[in-house]
């Protein structure tokens, strides 16, 4: 993979996993790393503003470190809206508030910031297209997925909901770590190689899937994928879409974020 190195003043900070192998789930110990200065902020903004032209694809990912303004995903954004670039988002709630009215491509939740969007946990389908027709009504996004463990994902488009059900696991699960990042690299990729966005969910479905069939952080094999998401089943369910942008009660991504 080709990298852009930006500098910073402080530490690189180290991150790490700790798995229950006795039932697959995972806790992440992130620290917040070093503080991020204006200067910093800045020269990060060039680095990807420098590497936008002929890219395929745009994905904004992950937690923010101490420093960076909640702005920084829709400056990110609004960069990449000359080019015509598809931008992916997959970030935490402070840069979610920033997003209404951007008109993101694709918005990835999972379940704690869909919880934090809609104010209660996220436990069923129903729940996760709540948390979709959120992003959707704000104009935030094109396209929202929030994913529900392992249920699977609902991803859902203006006037309708996908319930995109997860295979079934070849074994036990071992390590859901990096179940998300693979989702959103599986179906980036397939929307960068021309499918649409449900096709290109299914198969994100079918990477985590494979993910969690792994101890820790390992690499799946692309075959096993293969085999997985022809076992993805999915469910449209039609709906009347909220005018974008709208700020009706109970649908401000802003507000909701403030819980």
């Amino acid at each position: 993979m080709d990298r852009r190195r930006v500098p910073v003043g402080g530490g690189t900070r180290e991150a790490f996993v700790v798995a229950d192998t006795g039932t697959g789930h995972s806790y992440h110990i992130v620290p917040p790393g070093a503080t991020i200065t204006e200067r910093e902020t800045a020269g990060a903004l060039a680095a990807i503003r420098a590497g936008l032209p002929g890219s395929a694809a745009l994905v904004v990912t992950g937690s923010v470190p101490p420093g960076i303004p909640d702005d920084f995903t829709a400056t990110v954004v609004r960069q990449a809206r000359p080019g015509g670039i598809p931008v992916l988002i997959d970030v935490t709630g402070g840069q979610l508030r920033r997003l209404p009215g951007e008109n993101v491509f694709l918005i990835r939740l999972d379940r704690k910031e869909a919880a934090g969007l809609i104010g209660s946990p996220i436990r069923s389908f129903d729940d996760a297209r709540r948390a979709n027709h959120r992003l959707l009504e704000s104009g935030a996004g094109r396209h929202a997925v929030t994913t529900v463990g392992a249920l699977g994902a609902v991803y859902s488009e203006p006037g309708i909901d996908y319930e995109i059900s997860a295979p079934p696991l070849p074994g036990r699960a071992r390590s859901d770590a990096c179940a998300g990042d693979s989702l959103v690299a599986a179906l980036t990729y397939r929307i960068v190689r021309g499918d649409g966005c449900l096709r290109a969910c299914e198969l994100g479905v079918a990477a985590a899937a494979a993910t969690v069939s792994l101890p820790g952080t390992d690499v799946f094999e692309p075959t096993t994928v293969d085999e997985l998401v022809r076992r993805v089943r999915v469910r449209s369910i039609a709906h009347r879409p909220g005018p974008a942008g709208a700020k009706r009660p109970g649908t401000d991504v802003g507000a909701a974020f403030d819980i």
